[in-house]
């Protein structure tokens, strides 16, 4: 649990430096709303994940099913925002992007 924990708090610290940058003048993009996005489905995977360890059985049972659609779903989620945007044209930033987007 305390991993899931410290997970979401790096998520949170990430999501909450992504808009810093962008309210610094650098202007809201489609790949800061990704990134966002991106935290946001990774975030739901933790936490579901978190949630599962420490609930009671009969709950955790029925999250455990949950999950069964909700994983795949987040997962295609991160694929496709990953595949999506765009911000580094580099050969490097772009395969780097096609390579998590299809794994």
């Amino acid at each position: 649990a305390s991993q899931g924990v410290c997970t979401l708090a790096v998520l949170l610290l990430l999501a909450v430096g992504q808009w810093y940058q962008t309210l610094l003048g650098r202007g809201l993009h489609v790949a800061h709303v990704a990134h966002e996005l991106m935290f946001i489905v990774v975030g739901c995977l933790v936490l579901t994940g978190t949630l599962q360890s420490v609930l009671p059985a009969p709950r955790a049972a029925r999250l455990q099913e949950a999950r069964r659609l909700l994983d795949p779903i987040c997962y295609a989620a991160l694929g496709v925002l990953f595949l999506s945007h765009i911000h580094d044209k580099s050969a490097v930033g772009t395969a780097w992007h096609v390579v998590l987007g299809w794994a």
